[in-house]
């Protein structure tokens, strides 16, 4: 099983990585999950930025996931 060590969301406004205040415990969790709705404070700029897999990035012991709008 593939456990996830870090999650990170990137502020779509100032571009920042900061770890996620939703957790899951193995990338399995992470990929059969739904993330519509959550929004976060980004720390740097204070702008509201959703919770979705497009802005985060994910890494496991074994491998991990980045979100299409995080390049």
């Amino acid at each position: 099983m593939s456990i996830v060590k870090t999650l990170e969301i990137k502020c779509t406004s100032c571009n920042t990585w900061f770890p996620s205040p939703i957790f899951f415990g193995d990338i399995n969790s992470f990929d059969s999950s739904t993330l519509l709705g959550n929004i976060v404070q980004c720390p740097k700029c204070s702008s509201m930025v959703g919770c979705n897999k497009e802005n985060m990035r994910v890494i496991a012991n074994d491998g991990g996931f980045r979100g299409k709008d995080t390049y």
